[in-house]
């Protein structure tokens, strides 16, 4: 199939937007220039008053995720289905291993799952603790196409390492070329300060932000960049939310960690204003890091522009209000840590440029370009050029209202954190691999056939 998208403002990469026609043959990017031909191709698509973007890539998402008490209400299928409408073209979801499971049947299992996604699709593996047999195994990740893995230094009992845990594994890793990716907060505190309020009779969703302050997000980011620094090894510090945790990231690049970073949505369009009240519909407002104070907000934005954080993910991590959030109605802390995003992620962003908060290439580069470079996909994935993958959004750059909330949504939830917003980045047409998934805001796509990115 050959097909022709004309008239539309390409993004061909963030430092490049022009007015250019993209020719598109067998789910390839075959030209970029002005199509004087169009009967050469099959299908001539009109991108006329259109913005058209590289597809968005999302380096955090959790699917199908089992969080102990209860597992993420979107999978493979209905995630990626929910991504794909917000122009989101590949995922990087977390896998954690079963006690005792091999990390290739790991791997396999979830490659299987994988076979429902309607997105190109890759993996980050979670190393929770330091057993021998994934120990043994983490040189060969590589060799199953998964380039990074996730710690924690937060939920001890659960997924938090141990300081000198930390340091084996970034080694380790670093050896094998594998990218750490850190969950930084200082767990253990945060315990003491949450056990303190609970037991003083604060028990309420609200309490969630308050007892997990920005000192102990920015204690964390700069000792992992220390830590990192002996282990010789790059580290990617995941959802950073704060002023304290940008200062920790670039006191630690002074000293020469090498440190690269995400922020998420959560972080840049909502603050701590939605932690007062004592209703239990703040819980859909629990995840961690908890949303801050505006001024940490700025100052997300403007680590952005100065290339201090490169990427902003989604952290999807959708959990029921009226469900599994519920195990916390009398303590906050039993309250499932995560909320939905992997949809409006880039339309929020994208809105910011119709407001002028942000220019078009900003949006293309932390939505997109900036992770295909972080995670090995560019120049396949996350810009515009001949040979590039054909994985593009079209963008009406006037579109019709939309309103996001739980019913206009995608995504397997019962709420959304932008519940009444006007989106004003809603895609109108989505490509993956040169098959149309969405035209027309439609789903047109008769099965999902995304491809692993590994």
């Amino acid at each position: 199939m050959r097909r022709v998208i004309k008239g539309g403002l390409v993004a061909v990469s963030p430092e490049h937007v022009l007015e250019l026609d993209i020719g598109i043959v067998d789910g390839v990017i075959h030209r970029i220039s002005r199509c004087e031909n169009p009967q050469d191709y099959d299908q001539t698509i009109d991108a006329g008053h259109c913005w058209v973007l590289p597809g968005g890539i999302d380096a955090h998402v959790h699917l199908d995720w089992d969080f102990g008490d209860t597992v993420t209400t979107d999978d493979m299928n209905t995630g990626t289905r929910a991504a794909a409408f917000g122009g989101t073209t590949t995922v990087l979801n977390f896998i954690q291993p079963k006690p005792g499971e091999r990390l290739r049947t790991l791997v396999d299992r979830w490659k299987d799952k994988g076979e429902m996604a309607w997105t190109n699709y890759g993996f980050h593996v979670i190393i929770s603790q330091l057993y021998s047999l994934w120990m043994d195994e983490l040189p060969l990740l590589p060799s199953m196409g998964i380039h990074s893995i996730k710690v924690f230094t937060a939920y001890p009992g659960k997924l938090m390492l141990s300081d000198a845990d930390l340091y084996r594994i970034m080694r380790a890793a670093s050896k094998s070329s594998i990218l750490t990716m850190v969950h930084a907060e200082n767990g253990p505190v945060i315990d003491v300060i949450a056990e303190e309020a609970v037991l003083s009779g604060k028990i309420q969703p609200r309490y969630h932000g308050a007892t997990r302050p920005s000192i102990l997000e920015g204690e964390a980011v700069f000792r992992v960049g220390q830590i990192s620094r002996l282990a010789n090894a790059p580290a990617y510090m995941v959802h950073l939310s704060s002023l304290e945790s940008v200062k920790a990231l670039g006191y630690a690049r002074q000293l020469g960690a090498r440190l690269t970073a995400e922020t998420c949505p959560q972080y840049l369009f909502l603050n701590d204003e939605v932690y007062q009240s004592d209703h239990f519909d703040v819980a859909q407002y629990v995840y961690t890091p908890p949303s801050r104070p505006q001024d940490d907000v700025l100052s997300l934005w403007d680590a952005l522009r100065r290339g201090v954080i490169d990427i902003v993910s989604s952290d999807h991590c959708p959990f029921d209000l009226h469900g599994a959030k519920e195990l916390g109605k009398m303590d906050f802390r039993l309250i499932p840590n995560g909320g939905p995003g992997i949809e409006t992620r880039l339309p929020l962003m994208l809105t910011a440029v119709h407001n002028g908060h942000i220019t078009l290439g900003e949006a293309v580069a932390w939505t997109s370009t900036n992770a295909s470079k972080q995670f090995g996909l560019f120049p396949k994935k996350g810009t515009l050029l001949p040979g590039s993958d054909a994985d593009l959004v079209i963008v009406e750059q006037e579109p019709p209202p939309f309103i996001a909330s739980a019913t206009t949504l995608h995504q397997r939830i019962d709420y959304t954190p932008y519940e009444g917003w006007s989106l004003q980045g809603v895609p109108r047409d989505v490509m993956i691999g040169g098959q149309w998934v969405i035209q027309d805001y439609q789903l047109i796509a008769s099965k999902s056939h995304g491809q692993f990115v590994g």
